[in-house]
């Protein structure tokens, strides 16, 4: 057995690699530029002056009492102003046309003496003037020509006359008025004094 004895010499070539490592130092420069703000501050002092102005107001109230003072008068109401006969006969009123014949009012409408009151178509007041005869129906016209009461509730007394045979006052009788609350008169009115004799009214 022939033992061949192979030496292998393995020659290790050792390559060395030089590693030049540049190591490159970048310097950085760092330039501050430091900019220096000079920041001016204006301070401006507005003095602001406030004019107060105080107005005093003054009001004077003059307050005026009026005291009023009503006087009342009781006024009694006359039982005449309630109690009386109405007379409406339009024939006795001296603008009446009718031709009614002659009448007699001692026969008629007054036969006693009381309070009568005339209204409607008769008119509402004796009449004032010397009415001619012929005219109210009757051939001795009465009327009255005396004054009239103002005040509520008061009465005057007068004469009423006949107006005949020319003469205006050819006979009378007494008579009396009152004045009522509600505006109207009311007369004491006796009958006339004989026929044909009528109160003549407007």
């Amino acid at each position: 057995t022939t033992s061949t004895t192979t030496t292998s010499t393995t020659t290790t070539t050792t390559t060395s690699t030089t590693t030049t490592t540049t190591t490159t130092s970048t310097t950085t420069t760092s330039t501050t530029s430091t900019t220096t703000t000079t920041s001016t501050t204006s301070t401006t002092t507005t003095t602001s002056t406030t004019s107060a102005t105080t107005t005093t107001k003054t009001t004077t109230t003059t307050t005026t009492k009026t005291t009023t003072t009503t006087t009342t008068t009781a006024t009694t109401v006359p039982p005449q102003c309630s109690s009386y006969t109405m007379i409406t006969d339009s024939a006795r009123n001296v603008h009446d046309t009718s031709g009614v014949g002659y009448g007699c009012d001692a026969h008629d409408a007054i036969v006693a003496a009381g309070w009568y009151r005339f209204s409607g178509a008769s008119g509402t007041k004796l009449a004032n003037y010397a009415v001619a005869p012929g005219l109210c129906a009757s051939a001795a016209s009465g009327w009255y020509g005396g004054t009239y009461p103002s005040a509520a509730g008061s009465t005057i007394s007068g004469t009423a006359c006949y107006n005949y045979g020319g003469s205006s006052c050819y006979t009378s009788n007494p008579i009396s008025v009152t004045y009522c609350a509600g505006g109207y008169y009311v007369y004491y009115l006796p009958p006339p004094p004989t026929c044909d004799m009528r109160y003549c009214t407007m």
